[in-house]
């Protein structure tokens, strides 16, 4: 039976090989991992992925080295947080949560998911810095302080 697996995370660390861990998780909570090179391969977090009954057959069909099932299964709480849709005002959608991030002088809000968060918070900062600091900056509040958006 084919099932639908989210990557919900990978490692920040290389192995001696040069290759990144890949966790992924189906939606009845099986937990599966493998390691690809972060540069060459395709898939990201929150990428969704369909699986062969042989999960590691699949896996490594997909480029993952050294696939293995992890036990115990993932809690549900984490499958409850990795598979929660939420949209983006980048017009896309997202596993996981997004964030209301204030913009303009009406007090108005955009919602963001982590990535154009970052990217929003960096093109602000690019501004600010060309502005002369008596004129209105723009605000760059951390990640953290930002409201978390409830669908």
């Amino acid at each position: 039976m084919r099932e639908r697996f989210i990557i919900t995370a990978i490692s920040s660390n290389a192995n001696s090989f040069g290759l990144h861990q890949f966790v992924f998780i189906s939606q009845t909570g099986e937990a599966w991992a493998g390691l690809a090179n972060k540069q060459y391969c395709r898939h990201k977090q929150d990428d969704v992925i369909t699986l062969p009954e042989n999960r590691g057959i699949g896996l490594a069909e997909l480029g993952f080295e050294c696939p293995h099932r992890l036990d115990p299964d993932a809690p549900q709480e984490v499958v409850d947080e990795a598979w929660a849709v939420s949209h983006c005002d980048y017009d896309h959608t997202v596993h996981g949560e997004v964030r209301l991030l204030p913009y303009g002088t009406a007090g108005g809000n955009m919602i963001v998911c982590k990535r154009h968060y970052e990217q929003e918070i960096k093109a602000r900062q690019e501004a600010n810095a060309t502005r002369h600091p008596r004129d209105d900056q723009a605000p760059t509040p951390s990640w953290e302080e930002l409201e978390v958006y409830e669908n």
